[in-house]
C-alpha cells in the first residue's frame, strides 16, 4: 500500500470530520439533513428532510465514504460514525421505503452490498451480516415491473450481487444473478445485433445511452457477469449493448446523444452530454473496463473518444475551479475517467490533470464559496453522488487511487 498524498487525504479527512460533526444521532444510528428535488403539488420542488437509506444520496453512501476514509486514517470517530450511518441505512430501508426494489445507487440491493462492504472495511461482522441479509431480503421481494438500469434496476442488482459475492460465498447469490440477467435478456429491444432498453425517461425509439440509465451501464453489468460471474453466454448481450451506443455515436460532435425527454427536443438532434451519469465520462469508464476484461481494441478506441470529449471540461475546471465537484454530474465524476485512464494507460499526465482539478477545487472552497451541491438550488448536501461524501471520495481517489476502489464503476472485487 503506497503512502497516500497528504494534501488530498487531509482534504478528504476535513470533509469526513464535517460529516461526523453534522450527524444527527438516535441511539447507535445516525443520519443527516439534506436537500432534494421532489415532486410536490405536480412540480419539482426543493425539500429539506432527513436523508434516506440509499447509496446515491443517503446514509449508505455516506457510510461507504467514511469507511474508506477510516481505512486510510484509522480515525476512531470516523469509524464510529460510519458504522452508525450503515446501521441507519439498514434500519430505515427495512421495508424498502424510498428504495427501488432493484438497482445499485437508488435500490435496495445496492444498500445491502455497500453496508456489507463497509462492514468488511471496518472489520465489523455485524454490518457484514446485516448487509448480506438486507440484500437477500430485497431479492426475495417481487420486483414487479422494475427498471433495468444500473441506478435502479436489474443491472444495478447484478453489480451489487457480484460485489457481495466477492465478499461472501452465499449460495443464494448465483440464482439471484441468473434471474436478473434473464430479465435483461427478456426486456432488450433487439435490432440486428444491437440491444437497448426502454426507460421511463426515454421517448419511443430513442432508448437511452450512458452509464446510469442507459445501454453502457447495462452492457457493462452483463460483461462483468459474463467474465467473472460464470455466465460467458452473456458476453454477446454485452457487446450488443455497446453496439447500440456505437451506432448512436456522433463523430461530428464526438459524443453520444442524451435522449432523455426532458433534455432532448423531439424534432432535433439530442445534445451530447459529458458526465458520469448520461455522457462521455461514464461511457468511457465502461469501455476501459471492457478493454481490461477482453483486450478489445475497438473498446479502447471508444474509450479514447470519451476521454477526448471529457478532457476540455477537466481543463476548464482546473483553470477556473468553478462549478460542482460532485460525482454524478460534476468535476469529480469527470475526473474519475482521467484517473482510471491514467492507471490503465500509464498516463501520468491524465492523473496530473485530475489532481489539478482537485487542487483548484480546494482553492475555490477555501475562498469561502464552499462546495456546490449537485442538487440544483440546494446548499451543501451530505450524500455520495451529489454532495460532500462524494467530494470526499473524489479526494480519497486522488490521495490513493491504487488503494481506494472506484465507486463510479462498482466492479466485483473493487478493482
Amino acid at each position: 500500500m503506497s503512502a497516500p498524498d497528504p494534501l488530498f487525504l487531509e482534504a478528504a479527512a476535513r470533509i469526513g470530520w464535517r460529516l461526523c460533526r453534522d450527524a444527527i444521532w438516535d441511539g447507535d444510528r445516525c443520519v443527516w439533513l439534506t436537500d432534494s428535488l421532489e415532486p410536490i403539488d405536480g412540480e419539482w420542488r426543493l425539500a429539506h428532510r432527513a436523508a434516506g437509506p440509499d447509496v446515491y444520496a443517503g446514509s449508505a453512501g455516506v457510510a461507504l465514504f467514511l469507511a474508506r476514509l477510516f481505512a486510510l486514517t484509522g480515525d476512531a470517530l470516523v469509524r464510529q460514525v460510519a458504522k452508525a450511518a450503515a446501521r441507519h441505512a439498514i434500519s430505515a430501508g427495512a421495508n424498502c421505503s424510498g428504495l427501488a426494489p432493484r438497482g445499485y445507487y437508488s435500490g435496495a440491493p445496492g444498500v445491502g452490498s455497500v453496508v456489507a462492504q463497509a462492514g468488511h472495511v471496518l472489520d465489523s461482522d455485524e454490518l457484514s451480516e446485516a448487509g448480506a441479509a438486507f440484500a437477500l431480503a430485497a431479492m426475495q421481494r417481487d420486483a414487479g415491473r422494475q427498471d433495468v438500469d444500473l441506478m435502479a434496476g436489474a443491472a444495478g442488482a447484478i453489480a451489487a450481487l457480484l460485489q457481495l459475492r466477492a465478499l461472501r460465498d452465499d449460495a443464494w447469490i448465483g440464482g439471484a444473478l441468473d434471474l436478473e440477467a434473464a430479465r435483461l435478456q427478456e426486456t432488450a429491444n433487439r435490432d440486428d445485433g444491437a440491444w437497448s432498453w426502454s426507460a421511463p425517461a426515454s421517448p419511443p425509439g430513442r432508448d437511452l445511452t450512458g452509464l446510469s440509465h442507459g445501454a453502457a451501464g447495462i452492457g457493462w453489468a452483463l460483461l462483468e457477469l459474463a467474465h467473472g460471474g460464470g455466465r460467458p453466454d452473456l458476453a454477446a448481450g454485452a457487446e450488443a449493448a455497446f453496439e447500440y451506443e456505437r451506432r448512436r455515436y456522433d463523430p461530428a460532435r464526438n459524443g453520444w446523444p442524451d435522449f432523455r425527454s426532458d433534455v432532448a427536443a423531439a424534432d432535433g438532434p439530442a445534445p451530447c452530454a459529458v458526465a458520469w451519469c448520461h455522457g462521455a465520462a461514464g461511457i468511457g469508464l465502461t469501455r476501459l473496463r471492457a478493454h481490461a476484461l477482453t483486450a478489445d481494441g475497438q473498446r479502447m478506441s471508444e474509450a479514447a473518444a470519451a476521454l477526448a470529449a471529457t478532457l476540455p471540461l477537466l481543463e476548464a475546471a482546473a483553470a477556473s475551479g468553478q462549478g460542482s465537484f460532485t460525482l454524478c454530474h460534476g468535476h469529480g465524476g469527470n475526473a474519475e475517467l482521467a484517473i482510471v485512464a491514467g492507471q490503465a494507460l500509464g498516463g501520468r499526465d491524465l492523473v496530473a490533470l485530475a489532481e489539478a482539478v482537485g487542487t483548484r477545487g480546494l482553492e475555490a472552497a477555501a475562498s469561502g464559496a464552499g462546495w456546490i451541491s449537485g442538487v440544483p438550488g440546494a446548499g451543501e448536501t451530505p450524500g455520495l453522488m451529489t454532495g460532500l461524501a462524494g467530494i470526499g471520495y473524489f479526494y480519497l481517489r486522488l490521495a490513493a487511487p491504487g488503494n481506494v476502489p472506484s465507486v463510479l464503476l462498482p466492479t466485483p472485487a473493487g478493482d
